[in-house]
């Protein structure tokens, strides 16, 4: 049995603000940086835990004018923003079907 794929969240108290193509990302405590790119659609589809080809997937239906989004275009944009400390990996514990 394999390991279920890592699942991604916005770091707890992170606030941001869009703004011509960039996000303005920030907590008390932290720097403010910028992100665009592929790390700003992570970003935005974090509003919600997810996996990498969840994200990938979530991408792909809102904003389907990108065109080909690749899952290792996402992961190098997760990598960086783990990196940044801006999101975190979230371990989840599996219950076993049936249990209580």
């Amino acid at each position: 049995m394999s390991a279920p794929p890592l699942r991604y969240r916005r770091a707890h108290g992170m606030v941001f603000r869009a703004l011509h193509g960039r996000a303005w990302v920030g907590a008390s405590g932290h720097d403010t940086v910028g992100i665009e790119g592929s790390a700003l659609f992570v970003w935005l589809v974090l509003d919600e835990m997810g996996s990498v080809d969840e994200m990938t997937e979530r991408i792909r239906e809102i904003w389907p004018e990108l065109g080909e989004v690749r899952t290792d275009e996402v992961q190098a944009a997760v990598d960086s923003l783990v990196d940044a400390q801006l999101i975190e990996s979230v371990a989840e514990a599996v219950v076993p079907a049936g249990s209580p």
